[in-house]
C-alpha cells in the first residue's frame, strides 16, 4: 500500500514540477525506506540481545527540492508580475510620449493652418491692390470687378454707390457684363 502511495505522489509531482523533482523525490523516498529498513534491524538486533528498544519516529519526507521548487515559483511568479509592471509602466510612457507627438503635430498643423491663412490673405490683398490700381487707371475688367466687390463686400466694404459708380465706368467703355448688373440694380 505505501508503494501505491509513493508512486502515486511521485507521478503527481512529476505532473506538477517535471520529470528531475520526481526523481529527487524517488531517491529521497528510497533513502528513507532504507533508513526505516536499517531501524527495522537494528530494533530486531536489540530485541534479540535483550536490550531495551528505542523506537525513533521517522518524519514523513518533504523534500528539500520540493520546498527549493515552490520558492522558485513564487520567485518566477513575482518576477512575472514585477515585469508586467514594469510593461505595464513603459506602454503609460510610449502612450503619453504618443498623445505629447500627437498635440505637437496639432499645434504645428494650426501653426501651417495660420501661415496658410495668412499667405491666402495677403494673396487676396494683393490682388485687391492690383484690382484696384487698375481700375484707377481706367480698366474696365477691372472697374466690373472691384464694383462686385463693393456690391458684395467681398474684401471691402459694402458699399453700392461706389459699385454703381465703378459698374457705370465699365459699362461706359462697353463692358456687357457690368451693364447687366446695372440694369438689375435699377
Amino acid at each position: 500500500m505505501k508503494l501505491k502511495a509513493i508512486m502515486v505522489m511521485m507521478l503527481a509531482c512529476a505532473a506538477a514540477y517535471g520529470s528531475s523533482t520526481a526523481r529527487l523525490i524517488s531517491e529521497k523516498v528510497h533513502a528513507r525506506e532504507m533508513q526505516r529498513q536499517m531501524i527495522g534491524i537494528r530494533h530486531e538486533l536489540e530485541m534479540q540481545r535483550g536490550e531495551p528498544v528505542l523506537v525513533k519516529k521517522v518524519s514523513s519526507p518533504i523534500p528539500e527540492e520540493l520546498e527549493r521548487r515552490r520558492l522558485d515559483e513564487e520567485q518566477f511568479w513575482q518576477r512575472i508580475v514585477e515585469m508586467q509592471r514594469i510593461a505595464d509602466e513603459r506602454a503609460q510612457i510610449v502612450e503619453a510620449r504618443r498623445q505629447e507627438a500627437l498635440a505637437q503635430l496639432r499645434i504645428q498643423q494650426e501653426k501651417e493652418s495660420v501661415r496658410h491663412i495668412k499667405e491666402a490673405e495677403r494673396v487676396q490683398q494683393a490682388v485687391l491692390d492690383f484690382q484696384r490700381e487698375r481700375a484707377r487707371k481706367g480698366a474696365p475688367s477691372a472697374q466690373r470687378d472691384m464694383g462686385k466687390r463693393y456690391l458684395a463686400g467681398d474684401g471691402v466694404a459694402k458699399d453700392e454707390q461706389e459699385a454703381r459708380r465703378l459698374l457705370g465706368l465699365a459699362a461706359a467703355q462697353g463692358d456687357g457684363e457690368a451693364r447687366s448688373i446695372l440694369t438689375q440694380l435699377q
